[in-house]
């Protein structure tokens, strides 16, 4: 590469370190953090199903989402994701446990419909899988956490 590209890469990195560290405006922080977080939440329960949208979410957020109630459990796996978020953002700081990611589970799973098999708050004691694809033996479950 000419030395010219690396003089411009240098410019480059230097306006991204400056632009980094500018404080933005309390209104733009905010929009900014629910918008990330929405889009967090929305892609967290989406794995599992969950088909409401990042502009649901952000909805539920400013508590504007109205749902018939044949989809109410959508929003409560949206809100019990927001929980947690929000508790890891707030409260737990310090070092992650499987003790904290049971409590973490068991929040996300609260208010929920689950098949037998499913203890919220505890580590799985079933085999899992998807399509081809099959999680962890039940065994390894404590030790991987």
């Amino acid at each position: 590469m000419p030395p010219t590209s690396w003089l411009l890469l240098g410019e480059a990195k230097s306006k991204i370190e400056h632009l980094s560290g500018a404080p933005l405006r309390p209104g733009v922080a905010q929009r900014l953090h629910t918008m990330y977080l929405a889009k967090g939440v929305q892609a967290t329960t989406a794995i599992e199903g969950n088909s409401l949208s990042v502009e649901d979410v952000e909805k539920h957020i400013r508590g504007e989402l109205r749902l018939p109630p044949s989809k109410e459990y959508l929003q409560q796996e949206i809100e019990n994701v927001l929980e947690a978020c929000n508790a890891i953002w707030s409260r737990y700081p310090g070092k992650v446990t499987p003790e904290l990611l049971c409590r973490f589970n068991a929040a996300v799973l609260k208010d929920l419909p689950l098949k037998d098999d499913v203890v919220p708050g505890e580590v799985r004691r079933h085999e899992v899988g998807v399509g081809a694809y099959r999680g962890a033996p039940a065994e390894d479950c404590p030790y991987l956490l």
